[in-house]
């Protein structure tokens, strides 16, 4: 029994929230982007993400764009 776990499912949504500004929805689809969970690597849209959600005072966003920069996990 349980939640069958759709990643695909859930960026999704993540990505209809995000696009509205919702900064917990910006962060998580980051942390997707980065490859957590299951996701695809998409560095770029991650530090996107990452800036959007940092800069409405998200601080997990803060200190994982801080990371994701100072590691250059996050590649221009």
């Amino acid at each position: 029994m349980g939640v069958k776990h759709d990643v695909a499912q859930a960026a999704l949504w993540y990505e209809k929230a995000a696009n509205q500004g919702d900064a917990h929805a910006q962060y998580a689809l980051a942390e997707l982007c980065l490859g957590k969970y299951g996701g695809s690597y998409y560095p770029e849209k991650a530090e996107t993400l990452l800036v959007q959600s940092a800069e409405q005072g998200l601080l997990s966003a803060q200190l994982t764009l801080a990371r994701c920069l100072e590691s250059s996990s996050c590649q221009r």
